[in-house]
This record gives C-alpha cells, sequence and structure tokens, in this order.
C-alpha cells in the first residue's frame, strides 16, 4: 500500500494502481488501499473504477470521513450532484467543521441551484477555516448570482487570492498600485487590464470611457484578438496587446475589478447595448462575402474555449442545434475554432456558410455579427459581443449559469437585445432548443 502511494507522489498513476491491486490482494480488507486507489483512478479519469473502489473503502470502514468527501467528488464528476450531497453529508457528520467537504457540499448545491443552501455551506466553511478561498470564491460568485451586487462585488476580490486567477497577472504589473475608484486620478496614467476571458473584456470594457471620464490617460491591455476592434471604439486610449511593452504607470486596475470602483449596483449598470462598433469597411468586406439574401440571417455559435471549466455543460453540438434551425433562414457560423466532430457536420449541411479559416480576429467576428439579423449562441465570447454590439442575441444557458446570468430571469441587466434561453433541467437542452425553434418560427412568420 505504502509503495503505491509513493508511486502516485510521483504521478506513476499506472503504476500505484497496480501496486494496490498487489495490496488489496494480499489482503482484501484493507479499506485505505481502495481509497488510495481510487485517487489514483480519478487522475485518469476513470471515474467509474474510482466510485468502485471508494465503495468498497466504504463498506470496510464506513467512519472514514475524507472516503465520503473522495466519494461526493467522484459523483460530481459523474454529473450527480445530489448522490454528492449525500456523501459531503455524510462527511460533515463524521468530522465536525470539515471545511473541505462543506466547500464541496457548496458547490454540488450550486450544481443544483440550491443557491441560498450553497452560500451557508461556503459561509459554514469559511467559519471553520476563515483562509479557505474558494469557499469565499464560491460565495462572492452565489452572491452575484442572485444579483445582489452591493455585497457581491466586495467578495468578488477574494479571487486574487487564488492562485489560478492571481497567477494571470504579471508583477510587472501587480507592482503598482491598485486603483479602486476612492483616489483621484485625473492626470494620471492607470492601466486597465484583462484578466480572465474575452468575453469578460467586452463585458466590463463598457467602463473604459467612465474611467477617462476621471481625467486618466487609460492604457488597456487586452489579448491580441482584440486590440483592432477596441482600438477602434476606445480611440482616446491606448490599446496594448497583452504580450506589448507597458508605458510607464501611475495605478492600475483589474477590468473586473471596476464594478466595485465605480459602485454598480442593479440599477447602475452603464451602457446596456451598443456600447461596441463594427468597422465600416470590414462590413463592406464580408456583406461582399455574404452576398445579397432577403432572407432572416442568423449568426450561430454553438460552442466555447474547450479549456473552459464548465465547458461540458455550456457548450452544445452542432448536430444538435441543427433540428432546431428552420429551413427558411440563412445560417452562417460565427465560430472560430470548429472541433472535429463539428466539421463534418458542417460538411454535410453546405448551406451554412461557414468563415472559419478566414476569421483573423475579433474585429472580423464583430462585421461579420452586425450583418445577422439575429445572433444564437450558448455562454461564450460570441454571447457578449452580440449583446455589446446591440444585436438581437439568443443565449442558450445550462442550468448552473455563470453569475452574470443571474436567475430566474429571461433578459439581461447587462445587454438590452440579448434573450436569455435556459434549461429546465441539467444536461437537457430541448427546452431552451425548443424555444429557439419557437422565436425563429416567428421570425419567418412576421
Amino acid at each position: 500500500c505504502d509503495r503505491g502511494v509513493v508511486l502516485f507522489s510521483l504521478g506513476r498513476y499506472e503504476q500505484s494502481i497496480q501496486s494496490l491491486n498487489r495490496a488489496i490482494e494480499i489482503n482484501p480488507d484493507l479499506g485505505l488501499a481502495y481509497s488510495n486507489r481510487a485517487l489514483a483512478q480519478m487522475r485518469l479519469k476513470l471515474f467509474e473504477s474510482a466510485l468502485a473502489s471508494l465503495q468498497c473503502s466504504v463498506r470496510i470502514d464506513p467512519r472514514q470521513a475524507d472516503t465520503h468527501l473522495q466519494l461526493g467528488n467522484v459523483f460530481m464528476k459523474l454529473d450527480q450532484p445530489r448522490r454528492a450531497i449525500e456523501s459531503y453529508d455524510r462527511a460533515i457528520s463524521l468530522r465536525q467543521e470539515f471545511s473541505k467537504a462543506l466547500l464541496h457540499r457548496g458547490i454540488a448545491q450550486m450544481d443544483l441551484l440550491l443557491v441560498d443552501e450553497a452560500m451557508a455551506s461556503y459561509q459554514e466553511a469559511i467559519a471553520s477555516e476563515p483562509e479557505l478561498w474558494s469557499a469565499h470564491y464560491g460565495l462572492a460568485l452565489a452572491t452575484l448570482l442572485k444579483g445582489d451586487f452591493d455585497h457581491g462585488w466586495r467578495l468578488y476580490e477574494s479571487r486574487w487570492k487564488l492562485p489560478a486567477i492571481s497567477g494571470v497577472i504579471p508583477i510587472a504589473i501587480s507592482q503598482y498600485p491598485l486603483w479602486d475608484g476612492t483616489t483621484d486620478i485625473a492626470g494620471r496614467t492607470i492601466l486597465l487590464h484583462a484578466e480572465q476571458g474575452y468575453g469578460d473584456t467586452f463585458q466590463f470594457c463598457r467602463y473604459i470611457p467612465l474611467v477617462a471620464q476621471r481625467g486618466a490617460k487609460v492604457v488597456f491591455r487586452v489579448p491580441q484578438p482584440l486590440v483592432e476592434l477596441l482600438q477602434l471604439e476606445y480611440p482616446f486610449s491606448q490599446v496594448v496587446s497583452d504580450d506589448s511593452q507597458l508605458p510607464p504607470l501611475d495605478v492600475q486596475c483589474p477590468l473586473l475589478s471596476l464594478p466595485l470602483a465605480f459602485g454598480t449596483t442593479a440599477l447602475s449598470i452603464p451602457l446596456g447595448s451598443g456600447y461596441l462598433h463594427s468597422d465600416v469597411k470590414k462590413r463592406q468586406f464580408w456583406n461582399e462575402k455574404l452576398k445579397e439574401t432577403r432572407k432572416f440571417r442568423v449568426g450561430i455559435a454553438w460552442r466555447g474555449s474547450p479549456n473552459h471549466q464548465n465547458d461540458k455543460r455550456r457548450s452544445i453540438r452542432l448536430e444538435d442545434l441543427l433540428p432546431y434551425l428552420p429551413k427558411e433562414h440563412q445560417y452562417v457560423s460565427l465560430q472560430i475554432d470548429i472541433r472535429p466532430s463539428d466539421l463534418g457536420t458542417l460538411q454535410a449541411n453546405p448551406e451554412i456558410i461557414a468563415f472559419h479559416s478566414e476569421i483573423k480576429d475579433f474585429a472580423d467576428t464583430a462585421a461579420l455579427c452586425d450583418l445577422m439579423d439575429a445572433v444564437i449562441c450558448v455562454d461564450t465570447s460570441i454571447a457578449h459581443l452580440s449583446g455589446a454590439l446591440g444585436k438581437t442575441t439568443f443565449v442558450l444557458l445550462p442550468f448552473n449559469p455563470d453569475w452574470r446570468w443571474q436567475i430566474n430571469r429571461s433578459d439581461s441587466p447587462w445587454y438590452t437585445s440579448v434573450t436569455l434561453m435556459r434549461q429546465s433541467s441539467p444536461l437537457d437542452w430541448v427546452h431552451p432548443l425548443s424555444q429557439i425553434w419557437e422565436k425563429l418560427s416567428s421570425s419567418t412568420q412576421s
């Protein structure tokens, strides 16, 4: 058993499993060997096997809180949050103030949109371990999801305690004082920098003019694919790519900290839509490629980044979307990266116009979006770009959506032109896709 643990610590997971298998053959009642084997199986994404290992461990010794925590984590990987909660509850009953189990119970409760229960779990986790920053961050996301911006923005600053987020800000930037909205920046140079995905940048760049109105010289640091579009929109600022050398600075502020700096409430969100604009010449270029049509023109984007932690839940397959698209319209793919499984579907449906090999950056994508009568997309950067352009946009959302879309509403306080279409149960796209069919069919009739 010890050899298996050492092999696991060295990242040799298959050999670890083999060693633990031998330990189990020698002593089938060694519960620790089963739970250690499950850890290695989890690393290899053998979740069903890990479940079987942990169930054996629980049968041998049902009073190990850590085993029940592991069991809950496996159930989460298997998309069974209710069973996960049962396991976390058992772990908590066996060990008082078990902060990790409380944290993971909160995550599972959020999966089921049990938001108040999740917030209580996060708060209990924080009470037992005040520096468990993942729990602070989970509480922030739940608070923002409920639309409580007064508390949510301040809680959201806890993200900087998480290495996965704080690590994206270079030391060359973080060395400058953070502007929190309370100090005078007239005549000073402020760096506003993108920190997360493209969609976040489109959503929060609306604050750039507000910062400039404070009299500051704005330097706006963004990923290269956004530079041309945003430089066109904000000629009064210096837009630089994230691999460019920065000019001398006085202060800095991450883009998603600007709502806190400006004290944004649900009623004071600036610029509800139409605050981004595409380039006229690029629209002309793409319009010529699209050619004239009398058909209702619909842009579609069905997948986000495969690297997103929630991609499995927020993206759909093109073949699942197609049956809900009335044939009377013209459809234009706004996808840049086409996965192999979708490429075959595209080739089998040549009526869908696709320019993925020709789109260079978001200046091109914005121009294409602007030529659409409507845009249908999952929760990806296209949703934010289309909403920021003021286009009629229908966003397909998973059951447990990202915090910015909130809950129990079909509109968005961030984009007046966006309509939200939500799953009514986890992983089931039938309801929102049926709504898409109805919306597009009514467009045909009108």
